[in-house]
């Protein structure tokens, strides 16, 4: 009997060394060195009249962008409890951001103004910094 445990416990401090860097590294910030060349790994907060604003969508359109209805070049991001994650390209973009609830016949009705969404007046400049944070607080109050 002791000879087994004697002879499994090289294996101990290997295995607890890695299970502990497994769990620190969860604590550290977001490690962006499989980020493609170019792109950063973007991410903030999105509220609404000061509430995080949950199961809605971050959409970054380039600022070149000629035709907007092309949505094969918008990025887009879920946004949940208020908090979004994204890799982007660098450059300038017009951002939305859209909510929908269902309307009679099963219609999606925008709730997030339209200053914000489809009209946007919120942009973002993605730098070379390794890490960008784009947070938006949008308030109904501005709204057109």
């Amino acid at each position: 009997m002791t000879r087994s445990l004697v002879s499994h416990s090289h294996y101990f401090w290997p295995m607890a060394l890695l299970v502990c860097h497994c769990l620190s590294s969860g604590c550290s910030r977001q490690d962006t060195s499989h980020v493609r060349a170019g792109w950063v790994l973007a991410e903030g907060n999105v509220s609404l009249d000061e509430k995080p604003l949950d199961d809605a969508k971050i959409s970054f359109v380039p600022a070149s962008l000629k035709n907007l209805k092309d949505q094969e070049q918008w990025f887009t991001a879920a946004i949940l409890k208020g908090r979004f994650k994204v890799e982007l390209p660098l450059g300038d973009y017009k951002v939305r951001i859209q909510k929908y609830r269902e309307g009679p016949g099963y219609i999606s009705i925008p709730t997030i103004p339209k200053q914000f969404n489809e009209s946007t007046v919120l942009t973002a400049k993605v730098t070379e910094a390794t890490f960008n944070d784009l947070s938006f607080n949008l308030d109904q109050s501005e709204d057109d």
